[in-house]
């Protein structure tokens, strides 16, 4: 639904602040009020928060309900210019995936990313699993991200489905992380993945696609949205030319210009833009 997108985009954005000191369970009284991560705002506790160099993943909880929202870069410039398009296989995703024809290759800056958060991460919501089912209650996965944190959503929603964890995912602004062997076993074991994409956003466009290439492609769901509150769900490509924005911009990815269409497009389809309080914008 749009309401939990909401409620996605507000954790994503979390992940770029920062958290409570984990022994003392205060701020650092030089952390100043904007930049602080406060998960509890909108309904969550904080269970986890990984940090490793320039990475950072939180993992929220509400009830029955788990989040991991991966942070993505401070630099829109750096994506867009760093993006190397050097694949890597993953070994033991082709023996878990003999289905495929072609082997799963995904983006080797990616995975390295990945491979530093990836074994916390996944202990900490399934640990997180397996206390909701001790108390009779069934546990729904989401992950989250913008930017980076869009690719190592999909990279960790991939993981916790060949683990058989039922798992929901929404990017914003997420480039493109496998070639088409990797997003067909996606979209087969990660459904509910929706891809939203700001207007001109030109990180959603890295790196290269190619279908006779064999090089990248996307995962998931498209949804487009723009600044003057059009949505539109898997757009195709005439759709595509007819959006009152077009082209390739880097100001579309910056994390205001998502807030601002995913405001727009609340006040059309009158949802509640915060959860637990319709009157508060997103932050």
């Amino acid at each position: 639904t749009w309401e939990t997108a909401v409620d996605m985009w507000n954790l994503a954005k979390q992940a770029y602040y920062i958290p409570r000191d984990p022994e003392t369970g205060a701020f650092d009284p030089e952390v100043p009020e904007a930049k602080r991560m406060r998960v509890d705002e909108f309904g969550y506790r904080r269970v986890h928060c990984i940090s490793r160099s320039d990475l950072q993943v939180v993992v929220a909880a509400a009830a029955s309900r788990v989040v991991m929202a991966f942070r993505g870069t401070k630099n829109a410039e750096n994506v867009a210019t760093d993006v190397r398009f050097v694949r890597t296989a993953v070994r033991e995703w082709d023996d878990a995936l003999l289905g495929c024809l072609a082997r799963v290759r995904v983006h080797s800056g990616f995975w390295e990313a990945h491979c530093c958060i990836r074994a916390e991460t996944q202990n900490t919501v399934k640990e997180f699993i397996e206390g909701c089912r001790r108390d009779g209650l069934e546990p729904t996965v989401y992950v989250t991200g913008h930017s980076l944190g869009g690719a190592l959503a999909v990279l960790a929603a991939f993981d916790l489905a060949l683990a058989g964890v039922e798992v929901t995912c929404y990017t914003f602004g997420g480039p493109r992380v496998g070639n088409g062997s990797f997003a067909a076993a996606y979209d087969r074991l990660v459904p509910e993945t929706y891809r939203v994409v700001n207007e001109r956003d030109a990180i959603t466009k890295v790196p290269l696609s190619g279908l006779t290439l064999g090089l990248f492609r996307h995962v998931g769901t498209a949804v487009a949205v723009d600044r003057m509150g059009n949505l539109v769900l898997r757009p195709t490509h005439v759709e595509r030319l007819f959006l009152p924005v077009a082209g390739r911009s880097l100001a579309s990815h910056r994390m205001d210009s998502y807030r601002d269409a995913l405001n727009a497009v609340c006040r059309v389809f009158h949802v509640p833009m915060e959860a637990g309080d319709p009157a508060k914008a997103l932050v």
